[in-house]
């Protein structure tokens, strides 16, 4: 009923904000010289390995780049979709179908191995991702 009371407008607000999509997290980076854009959704894992960092991604490529693997995994470290396995490899827990025998059984059918004393945080993590994802359905 009119006139709305600021608190009924910002109650509004704040749930129609959230209703609306957020926009994809997208990383950047250069493929045989040119700016390669990922979507953080579409990456299954990376590896740093003689100075390069091959990227696997959804479309079954495997994308190579030159940089270093800090720079690299920097912004992916900032959200809870990635986990640093060890030293040069990060995997995306969205594409993590389980964690057994100290490594990630990933959906397209790879295994990420996970460094010995890693182990307890990987499993924690992907609990938790998996436990997240049951509070969003």
């Amino acid at each position: 009923m009119k006139p709305f009371s600021e608190e009924e407008l910002s109650g509004l607000l704040t749930e129609m904000l959230a209703k609306l999509p957020r926009p994809e997290p997208v990383l950047t980076v250069k493929v045989s010289g040119s700016d390669v854009r990922l979507r953080y959704r579409d990456i299954i894992s990376a590896e740093h390995f003689a100075h390069r960092i091959n990227i696997r991604t959804t479309a079954g490529k495997t994308l190579a780049t030159r940089q270093s693997f800090k720079a690299f995994t920097e912004p992916l470290k900032k959200d809870p979709r990635f986990f640093v396995c060890g030293r040069g490899v990060i995997v995306n827990l969205e594409h993590a179908a389980d964690f057994r025998d100290a490594a990630f059984c990933m959906t397209d059918g790879s295994r990420v191995y996970v460094n010995q004393e890693l182990l307890k945080p990987a499993r924690q993590a992907f609990m938790e991702f998996l436990l997240q994802g049951e509070r969003m359905r």
